[in-house]
């Protein structure tokens, strides 16, 4: 706000992988998780193997350590043995993880294909990892364990945004993107599952803010630190794609002071507890509805997003008018808290199937499954 680099440019925003992503998760439920994928690191012209080391005719520029050889030129496809770079020893020679030198049909001047693992992370709503397609299916394995997870059994929810302007503010008591506390009254257990965000969506806060980039100073203000979220809308027939933020509601009886212009209606915290609803309701219990326990700021607002052209962010709410002390009915969970482990001899096929689908269903025994950790012997195929 007002502040420029001693250089004359505007700062850039920074933040770091984990606050982005349990900011957003604290809306939306996310889910993350590693994903690999190859890709070519190089070609290189053989020039010498002598024992474990492979010299180049050129200098290389990309090999990693790592990074496996997936094929010798024309004298024949080795990627079976995995040879893996262990040490980059010069700008034209690695050591690789196992003796070339006794393979008498790798000959000099052949091309050698380094192919590197790419490592990706994938974020998608929660939902997308818990998926429907069967990729799977064991009958009457041996020695089959079941054993709880309390942990994943939660009795209560605190929802909502850790910052939103408070009482001292004008019409700040108007505001409802603050936190909310919900209880099943499960009495099992004694579990909170806590989805606060760091951003800010309070559109008081974040008009306050606006408003100060105006004034001559630059002195602190209490929000100078934060990152503020905005609810979009895209506009698919202008080229290029043109955002703009989503504004209004409707339907709210006088809840809230000025409708029209209100922002960030489907982030608000009823909804966000609408999207965590699938972890709060285990399967094995007749608790029916999420009862709201707590709250902060303007309890009886009550709203629906304004229709507008464009396409819009998904409304938890499916466009419908919710108050924020609202009571929310039960969703069937994706899964039990359980834990179901075994050994079970998997072919070689099926082994790849699984790992190319690590999110589709296994069923074990009639009952749907999901993959948390597998291991295989090859010489077996116990897994």
């Amino acid at each position: 706000r007002n502040g420029l680099l001693t250089d004359g440019s505007v700062p850039i925003l920074q933040t770091s992988f984990k606050d982005l992503f349990e900011s957003l998760t604290a809306i939306d439920n996310l889910g993350w998780s590693f994903e690999y994928s190859n890709e070519d690191a190089g070609n290189y012209t053989l020039y010498s193997i002598i024992n474990d080391t492979i010299t180049f005719s050129e200098i290389y520029e990309n090999i990693h350590v790592g990074d496996v050889i997936k094929s010798i030129g024309t004298s024949g496809d080795i990627s079976d043995l995995r040879i893996t770079v262990v040490e980059l020893v010069s700008i034209d020679t690695v050591r690789v993880s196992v003796d070339v030198s006794g393979y008498p049909y790798v000959q000099f001047v052949d091309i050698i294909e380094f192919v590197r693992t790419k490592i990706q992370i994938r974020v998608e709503p929660f939902d997308y990892f818990y998926q429907n397609t069967n990729v799977l299916t064991i009958n009457n394995p041996a020695e089959l364990r079941r054993t709880l997870d309390p942990s994943r059994i939660y009795s209560r929810l605190k929802i909502g945004y850790q910052k939103f302007s408070d009482t001292g503010e004008v019409n700040s008591i108007d505001t409802f993107h603050t936190q909310r506390d919900y209880s099943t009254r499960l009495k099992v257990v004694d579990n909170e599952l806590v989805r606060i965000s760091k951003f800010v969506a309070c559109p008081y806060a974040i008009e306050f803010t606006r408003r100060k980039t105006f004034e001559p100073d630059t002195k602190d203000w209490r929000y100078d630190n934060d990152m503020f979220i905005f609810e979009v809308r895209r506009d698919i027939f202008i080229v290029p794609l043109l955002y703009g933020v989503k504004i209004g509601a409707t339907d709210t009886d006088n809840t809230i002071i000025s409708p029209t212009t209100l922002i960030n209606v489907a982030l608000s915290p009823s909804r966000n507890a609408i999207n965590h609803l699938r972890l709060l309701f285990p399967s094995n219990t007749i608790i029916s509805e999420l009862q709201a326990t707590g709250m902060i700021g303007n309890t009886k607002a009550k709203t629906k997003r304004a229709s507008q052209a464009g396409a819009l962010h998904a409304d938890p709410a499916a466009g419908g008018i919710l108050s924020e002390n609202a009571t929310l009915s039960r969703v069937e969970p994706i899964y039990t808290p359980e834990i179901i482990e075994f050994e079970y001899p998997i072919s070689q096929s099926d082994w790849d199937v699984l790992n190319a689908d690590r999110y589709g269903l296994i069923t074990v025994n009639s009952a749907p499954c999901w993959l948390s950790e597998a291991s295989r012997s090859p010489l077996t195929g116990i897994t």
